[in-house]
């Protein structure tokens, strides 16, 4: 519910980053990220990319959690994703 409700407010203050594209690329991520908010020194956002680290936890296994349940998560993570910078 809580994502739902945060695809709702994307807008112009509002923006959402693919987690997944930001640990690939960061720099790129943090370069879309200062294009999209047209920040006035992007070159003083975009040196930070390389402070990006992988999470430490470990995802559940896709086997341990309900069917019904992961295919509601997965249709909410591809609306998320395809609003995301």
């Amino acid at each position: 519910m809580a994502f739902t409700n945060l695809l709702n407010q994307v807008g112009n203050q509002v923006y959402l980053v693919d987690y997944n594209k930001l640990l690939l690329n960061p720099k790129d991520t943090f370069k879309s990220i200062s294009e999209t908010t047209k920040l006035k020194t992007p070159e003083n956002f975009i040196k930070y990319s390389n402070e990006i680290r992988k999470p430490t936890s470990k995802a559940k296994p896709s086997n341990d959690i309900p069917s019904g349940l992961l295919s509601i998560a997965n249709e909410l993570y591809s609306k998320l994703q395809k609003s995301a910078i």
